[in-house]
């Protein structure tokens, strides 16, 4: 696939986009720009590749001495204090903790997009892929006791919801994710071993979501 040595979608504009071949994008409001990010923030050194995405539009206009100004007015900010409600309740929270942690549940809820190297369009047949890779991805929830649904496939990246006991970290779930999703992927989908070493590059996007 061949890439243009700069990328001036989201610029531009002047403001940031939506994808367009994503629902979840669309109806979220989930900004393109987080994608070029991920992708600029993995290129290697010898790739030409580049995002004006993140082209400033403004500069800072003023002397030094005003600049100067706005530090120590920083810098003389009186810290907040928490309030004395708060604090009762994170001491109560310790307490309830102590006298039975067994009648304590936690659950975590995250929301994950991973995008395919150079943003490569490699899911261009997202209706007829879609179950199996729902199934795939349902399938390596068992990696860390969690459960794992596949939201929405653009032809770039991927939308996950993830539900997660608090037994392993984000990063350690999302590693499991990737890694073990692609190994599945390339015993189902040959066609995806010919022009890429990864399906996923390694950085992600990840939100809790309650």
């Amino acid at each position: 696939m061949k890439f243009e040595n700069k990328c001036n979608k989201c610029f531009k504009g002047h403001n940031q986009t939506t994808s367009l071949t994503c629902n979840l994008c669309k109806d979220y409001g989930f900004n393109e720009s987080i994608l070029c990010e991920l992708t600029r923030a993995a290129q290697k050194g010898n790739e030409i590749f580049e995002c004006e995405a993140f082209r400033p539009n403004l500069t800072f206009v003023g002397t030094k001495e005003a600049k100067r100004e706005i530090s120590q007015k920083e810098l003389n900010r009186p810290q907040k204090e928490i309030p004395d409600r708060t604090k009762w309740f994170r001491a109560y929270a310790l307490q309830q903790w102590e006298f039975d942690p067994d009648m304590i549940f936690c659950e975590l809820n995250y929301h994950l997009c991973i995008i395919t190297p150079k943003r490569e369009k490699l899911f261009s047949n997202t209706e007829d892929h879609f179950v199996k890779f729902s199934e795939i991805f349902n399938s390596i929830g068992d990696f860390f006791h969690g459960k794992i649904n596949l939201l929405f496939m653009g032809e770039d990246h991927l939308h996950i919801h993830i539900d997660s006991p608090p037994d392993y970290t984000a990063d350690e779930i999302v590693n499991k994710i990737i890694i073990n999703s692609e190994i599945e992927i390339l015993k189902v989908f040959l066609e995806y071993q010919k022009n890429t070493e990864n399906i996923f590059i390694r950085n992600y996007f990840i939100e809790t979501v309650g």
